[in-house]
């Protein structure tokens, strides 16, 4: 009942101010995405050369 009668918060129009600080800790957090993103990678791509690897020397092949 309180909602019809009660007072409404001020609501702003006012929008949060992105600062440098703010676009460096983002760029910081992509940067890091993508070089997670690349070792990880990286590593399937070694772990399927060692595998063909070791099929080639199982089957006597070089």
């Amino acid at each position: 009942m309180g909602g019809i009668f009660g007072r409404k918060s001020p609501k702003t129009s006012r929008q949060l101010e992105i600062t440098e600080q703010d676009r460096a800790v983002l760029q910081l957090k992509q940067q890091r995405d993508l070089l997670n993103q690349n070792r990880r990678r990286i590593e399937n791509q070694i772990d399927r050369g060692r595998e063909v690897a070791k099929q080639l020397l199982k089957n006597g092949q070089q």
